[in-house]
């Protein structure tokens, strides 16, 4: 293992595990406000819906679910997210 490259791995695993700590507060906030529930449900939504469309287009390859799964919990999750915004007004 080079010496070199420690100082580099090291702030790459104090920002990332930074990040994923400071993720998990924002989360319980999300997973527990009643106001964002279409959020939550739109993501939920979307990511199964994604995973079958993913999956079927991809002929049965498992790597097509997880990227429909991914993209879409994140439109649904957004279009949730525009719904609970619409509706706090």
């Amino acid at each position: 293992m080079s010496t070199r490259n420690v100082p580099a791995r090291l702030l790459i695993a104090l920002t990332a595990s930074g990040l994923l700590l400071s993720g998990c507060e924002s989360l319980n906030v999300l997973a527990t406000d009643p106001g964002a529930a279409k959020t939550r449900r739109g993501a939920g939504i979307g990511a199964g819906t994604g995973a079958v469309v993913g999956l079927l287009t991809s002929g049965g390859d498992l790597r097509g679910a997880l990227i429909g799964a991914a993209v879409g919990g994140l439109a649904g999750g957004a279009i949730g997210n525009y719904q609970d915004r619409q509706e706090m007004k």
